[in-house]
């Protein structure tokens, strides 16, 4: 799309803003002004509020005075919809604004804008720097629909599709910087700068991953959680980072924290069964991936939820999903033999022999409950 001719690119452009006016089904949250459109030092003070050092990460939606003066010469005056109509349609034409696609680079707008190359991702940014260099109140939105993942070895490298959003009439404006895309998302959600934010800081984490730097990763993931809590994926990516700096309680935690938000996520089951094979678990290695399988919020994945609260040393909440386990997978042995474990833990013996009992019940071949009733009751059997 970014290498069109000008005729090309031009009629694509008024094509997708004439059919964005109105567009607003599905669209949410509505229109609002907090956490949009933030001076540097609003910025820096919503990432401190929330334990970020505004000096780990730049603002990825900052403009600068040069960005401001090309914004005036490409928009060339009129309305706010005239003004962004321009503004887009001069950005796709690579005589008016040269521009090369670099889908693994991560850049804030003012780079993007000084090295002329990013991804959709940093394009849209620049564009909507741009706009708001002019006093025009663009915001970003991403489109569920679209979001694509990447699995690279144990990262998860999320391609999430922004599109810059500006409020006209009843509708909105969608602008849309997707190279393949041919029309219009249909639903988009709002958010604001310090989401837009986080996942700059997500995705300069992975790239630090990749280089095999995860000292250097782990802040920057850890700031994308402070500014993202509810991003499941910058959850994941954290709990490889930590785990490869050495960190194993802190991968656990991580994963844990993700599984409460994603009950069933395959991508945070399948980093933490590897974990768990490096630790030497193999069963609770095999049972993550068993709920990596059937995902949802199957028994097995209460099963690993167990487990990480009996790893952090939280035997009730264990035992209550156990027994969760029990309700939603009545036949299966394995929830009373994670609870039996649990028991042997708090040394409660008898309680761990009643479980065991009904694991066998339900399945008589479990080879781990007759190994551990077997090592139970042979005191009782030779007294």
């Amino acid at each position: 799309m970014l290498g069109m001719t000008r005729r090309g690119a031009r009629g694509l452009a008024t094509g997708i803003l004439l059919g964005a006016v109105g567009l607003c089904v599905g669209c949410a949250p509505a229109f609002g002004r907090a956490g949009v459109d933030l001076s540097e030092a609003q910025w820096r003070r919503a990432l401190a509020d929330r334990g970020v050092d505004p000096g780990l990460v730049s603002d990825p939606l900052a403009s600068t005075p040069e960005m401001q003066d090309e914004a005036e010469r490409l928009a060339r005056g009129g309305t706010a919809s005239q003004q962004l109509y321009a503004l887009q349609s001069s950005l796709f034409d690579t005589d008016l604004f040269p521009f090369d696609y670099a889908s693994r680079v991560t850049l804030t707008a003012r780079e993007a804008f000084e090295q002329r190359r990013g991804n959709c991702v940093s394009f849209t940014n620049l564009f909507i720097a741009l706009a708001r260099s002019l006093g025009i109140a663009v915001r970003a939105a991403i489109v569920p629909e679209v979001q694509t993942s990447i699995r690279e070895d144990e990262l998860v490298v999320v391609n999430n599709h922004v599109v810059a959003v500006f409020p006209y009439g009843s509708g909105v404006l969608v602008f849309d910087f997707d190279r393949s895309r041919a029309e219009l998302p249909r639903r988009f959600v709002m958010v604001d700068d310090l989401r837009v934010t986080a996942m700059y800081a997500n995705n300069l984490g992975v790239e630090e991953l990749r280089a095999g730097r995860p000292g250097r990763a782990v802040p920057l993931l850890e700031a994308a959680v402070r500014l993202a809590p509810d991003d499941v994926d910058a959850l994941s990516n954290l709990g490889v980072a930590l785990r490869h700096a050495g960190d194993v309680d802190g991968a656990l935690d991580a994963y844990r924290r993700g599984l409460d938000i994603s009950p069933g996520n395959p991508r945070i089951l399948k980093n933490l069964s590897r974990l768990y094979r490096g630790l030497g678990r193999d069963d609770d290695a095999v049972r993550a991936l068993e709920a990596a399988k059937l995902r949802a919020a199957s028994p097995f994945t209460l099963l690993v939820q167990g487990d990480l609260e009996r790893t952090r040393g939280n035997y009730r909440r264990a035992i209550e999903l156990y027994r969760l386990a029990h309700r939603r997978g009545p036949a299966l042995s394995e929830p009373y033999v994670a609870e039996a474990r649990v028991h042997l833990l708090q040394r409660r013996e008898a309680a761990a022999v009643r479980a065991l009992r009904k694991a066998l019940i339900r399945n008589p071949e479990n080879t781990e409950a007759l190994t551990l009733l077997r090592e139970l009751t042979a005191p009782e059997a030779g007294s």
